[in-house]
């Protein structure tokens, strides 16, 4: 839930780097954790407009609410 939570409070669309490195991750550790929360509908990919080699993590509604859920207040 750390990995979602980052994301969901990221002005930007955060990267697997940028949740490695906030979490203290590996890469690969950042991407299990974002697989696991795209298999639950809690995050998606989205490839950027201006690189699109970059995919950055964007928080769905469900992930918005599971957050809500948890945390008893809306997360950005």
């Amino acid at each position: 839930m750390a990995a979602l939570s980052f994301c969901a409070t990221e002005t930007a669309l955060p990267r697997m780097t940028d949740i490695a490195r906030e979490l203290g991750f590996t890469t690969g550790a950042a991407t299990g954790a974002i697989d696991s929360l795209e298999k639950k509908g809690l995050v998606n990919r989205v490839r950027s407009q201006e690189d699109r080699r970059t995919i950055g993590v964007a928080v769905t509604d469900k992930g918005r609410k599971a957050l809500n859920d948890i945390f008893g207040e809306e997360k950005a």
